[in-house]
């Protein structure tokens, strides 16, 4: 009887070690392990809020979506400020077109003042038509001489 049972013990030995080795080999088949990919780079928002004051300049500044100045944030652009803007594929859904624009809404504020040797200039990336324009919204749209 004590033959029997070291006979079972090393039959069941034998086929569990048969199948680790199976197991093992299995997943060397499957090739390479896996790397983690990383994540393709994030969209480009649809557009930028300002929702905080914010200063632009006095260099160059590049905008590639729509800018929304928010209730309570002035956007300040200063004097020797050139703002180049380039066409973009995310309009803003509330926008007018397809091309970029600078939207204040109710209770935001834009304040550009440039001076005659320190201008301030809105203009198209690399070829005229690549923006709308700049969208003043509600009843406070004013201006200063």
């Amino acid at each position: 009887m004590r033959g029997y049972r070291q006979i079972l013990l090393i039959m069941a030995t034998f086929i569990i070690a048969i199948l680790t080795m199976a197991t093992f080999l299995a997943l060397m088949e499957s090739g390479q392990p896996k790397m983690a990919q990383a994540a393709p780079p994030p969209r480009p928002p649809a557009y930028t809020v300002i929702d905080t004051d914010t200063t632009w300049g006095p260099e160059v500044v590049t905008v590639t979506s729509d800018v929304v100045v928010k209730n309570g944030a002035t956007l300040t652009v200063l004097p020797g400020t050139e703002v180049r803007i380039f066409t973009d594929t995310n309009p803003y859904p509330g926008g007018v077109s397809d091309l970029i624009e600078i939207i204040v809404e109710p209770g935001g504020r834009l304040v550009a003042v440039g001076t005659s040797t320190q201008t301030i200039t809105f203009t198209s990336g690399i070829e005229e038509g690549q923006w709308w324009g700049i969208r003043i919204l509600g009843s406070g749209a004013g201006g200063a001489g």
